[in-house]
């Protein structure tokens, strides 16, 4: 139902530790501001696009407009993501997910 209104679909942590761990052919999008990842990290393989900045840098996103990008920024009080996954998909991409747990459920599942 989520997806059918255009909303964005959240995947777990559980997900996420899984898809890195397999190498899973997605594309992680880190929705914080670039300063906030260079202090404080991003999950392993992710590209920072801050949604701040999103339409300046598009040209990050993949050409491939069925690839699965999931976005995240700083947890459940952080809604970058959402943003960010929402211009997404006006951009025409058809598997765009988010992490709403985001950076800080990773970084403590990977303590």
């Amino acid at each position: 139902d989520w997806e059918a209104r255009g909303d964005p679909v959240s995947v777990s942590t559980a997900f996420m530790l899984k898809a890195l761990n397999e190498k899973a052919d997605i594309v992680l999008i880190d929705s914080r501001p670039a300063r906030r990842v260079k202090d404080e990290g991003t999950i392993p393989g992710a590209i920072n696009i801050s949604d701040t900045s999103f339409d300046k840098e598009t040209a990050k996103l993949p050409q491939d407009k069925m690839k699965e990008i999931i976005f995240f920024c700083q947890g459940f009080a952080c809604d970058l993501s959402d943003k960010s996954a929402k211009k997404a998909k006006a951009l025409g991409y058809t598997k765009v997910r988010t992490y709403a747990a985001g950076y800080p459920a990773w970084q403590a599942a990977n303590k």
